[in-house]
This record gives structure tokens, C-alpha cells and sequence, in this order.
């Protein structure tokens, strides 16, 4: 799930996405793993930028962009 949020620091429109969760130990599904070390390596304008991550409440904070694919 994708959530448009104001961010309380910047006062900026963010996407909140919250993490897939999995019965796994650490209770996040891979693929919610591999997306978050993808996009953390990724440096290009076209590529949605990620702000920041908390692994204790499950969530990406991410860009926000008017369109959709």
C-alpha cells in the first residue's frame, strides 16, 4: 500500500509505502528487501529516490509524483 502524506520536517507531499510482511523471522517479504536495496543504489532522475526507511514500523519514504503508471 502507497500513501500520500505531508512530510512534518519539509512540508513536502512524500509517498509513505508500507513494507509486504511475511511470517519469515524478520517478517519481510524479499521482495519488499530486494526493492529497497535496489532503489537505495539507484542514482538517475528518472528512478523514484527513497528518503528514508524504518525497519521497526515497515515502511519506505519515497518521492512523490502526480502520475502513474
Amino acid at each position: 500500500n502507497v500513501y500520500r502524506v505531508e512530510d512534518i520536517k519539509t512540508n513536502k507531499i512524500v509517498a509513505l509505502k508500507k513494507y509486504r510482511t511475511c511470517s519469515a523471522s524478520y517478517g519481510i517479504e524479499d521482495s519488499s528487501i530486494r526493492e529497497l536495496s535496489i532503489l537505495k543504489l539507484c542514482d538517475h532522475p528518472n528512478i523514484i529516490k527513497i528518503l528514508s526507511y524504518d525497519n521497526n514500523f515497515k515502511y519506505f519514504l519515497m518521492e512523490s509524483y502526480e502520475s502513474d503508471l
